[in-house]
């Protein structure tokens, strides 16, 4: 069993190797993307963080350092309950970033224009994924509060970036 990995660095190098080694050549891979881990945090003794990449967009769970996943089959999907609420999340072994869960936000990467975009929209993500779903009426009426929703229309993508840019919004938070 492979260690696990702690950090998004390892995920990342996995990532573009994948993607150097064939992803690059199918026609939804977004090239104007590349790889990136945005917003890693710890939570519950695990890993949690949003990976970027020119083909996807997911929210990543790594093990904690005492957790043994050995036990997760490939096709078996695990719900895992957050602040905002519960998500399915599907486990992925790659070569240099072990095991690891993944729950997809968006396989249609063409819908980012650049990297600055995609980087917002995962910003947003880590956002709302730790806030409590019974926010208040005016929290409840931001643009971005349903990013977590599917499906997301290029339109609504655009409206939440636009709305993560807003002065006294503080996208690191």
């Amino acid at each position: 069993m492979n260690e696990p990995i702690r950090t998004g660095h390892a995920l990342v190098a996995a990532y573009e190797e994948v993607g150097r080694v064939g992803m690059n050549k199918l026609p939804f891979y977004n090239a104007r993307l590349t790889v990136e881990a945005v917003g890693f945090r710890d939570w519950e003794g695990h890993v949690v963080g949003v990976l970027i990449s020119p083909w996807f967009m997911n929210i990543v769970l790594l093990p904690g350092a005492g957790d043994d996943w050995s036990g997760f089959a490939a096709a078996e999907a695990t719900e895992w309950k957050f602040p905002h609420g519960k998500y399915d999340f599907h486990p992925c072994e790659l070569h240099g970033a072990g095991l690891h869960l993944t729950a997809a936000l968006f396989s249609d990467m063409g819908v980012f224009p650049d990297q600055t975009t995609a980087r917002a929209v995962a910003r947003e993500v880590m956002r709302q994924l730790f806030e409590h779903p019974d926010a208040t009426d005016e929290e409840a009426s931001s643009p971005g509060q349903r990013l977590l929703e599917r499906p997301v229309s290029r339109r609504g993508l655009f409206t939440m970036v636009a709305a993560a840019g807003e002065p006294g919004h503080d996208p690191d938070a």
